[in-house]
């Protein structure tokens, strides 16, 4: 198992020495002809008020960012995959990216560049977690080229605390997320939730289980977790 002063390492694998290589033959398509993905890894990232500090202050929330894409696709080289990035804030531009991982190597060539990125795109007012996880969600339902042979796996980089304090529309937010956890489960989707505040723990591991997510397709881990567990697709 590795530590998370091991990370660092897959921090120059994954990005600065390009450790996910291009495919060694493309597929060609013809024009028109539906594109069927092996594996989507959505990421994501709380930027807002909440969160904003811890991935600021020592990089373990970006690190593990940086791991979680390099442990996702090592088994996936030279398929068609994707790699989505959104974010949590107020910000009504929610998905920051949207690409294959040759495509996020190639645009953020070292993790400053990347990190530069999602700070820029960073809206810290506000930490709509039920909001933005239901965008992810219905966005990957909406995605061309998703079958039922597809591996999905939705990561959030959060404390998963929701900023909203009228208690109404707090209820509705999270019901309407709740809704759109269950379709994914239905997809054979995973989660996993790392940084998790210890106060909402109970509360996801209790949604993710009526949603009837298997044991074993969602993680759920804290803000002391220095190594990464990915659920298992097996």
């Amino acid at each position: 198992m590795k530590t998370i002063s091991t990370i660092t390492f897959g921090l120059c694998a994954l990005l600065l020495n390009g450790c996910i290589e291009k495919p060694q033959q493309s597929n060609v398509h013809q024009p028109f002809q539906p594109i069927e993905l092996d594996a989507v890894l959505s990421i994501v990232v709380d930027l807002s008020g909440s969160f904003h500090d811890d991935w600021r202050r020592d990089g373990r929330a970006y690190k593990l960012f940086l791991e979680l894409v390099n442990q996702f696709f090592e088994d996936h080289m030279g398929t068609e995959s994707k790699v989505i990035i959104g974010q949590i804030s107020n910000s009504e531009s929610f998905v920051l990216f949207d690409g294959t991982p040759q495509e996020l190597t190639r645009r953020f060539r070292s993790p400053e560049q990347l990190n530069q990125f999602l700070q820029e795109n960073a809206d810290p007012k506000g930490s709509k977690v039920y909001r933005s996880t239901k965008r992810m969600l219905d966005y990957l339902a909406e995605l061309n080229g998703v079958t039922e042979k597809t591996r999905l796996l939705t990561v959030v980089l959060s404390d998963m605390k929701d900023s909203e304090t009228e208690p109404e529309t707090w209820r509705k937010a999270g019901n309407e997320m709740f809704n759109s956890l269950k379709t994914y489960s239905d997809s054979g989707g995973g989660v996993a939730l790392y940084f998790v505040a210890e106060d909402e723990k109970t509360r996801w591991r209790q949604l993710l289980q009526k949603a009837k997510f298997p044991q074993g397709s969602f993680v759920i881990q804290g803000q002391l977790t220095e190594t990464p567990q990915l659920p298992n697709f097996e």
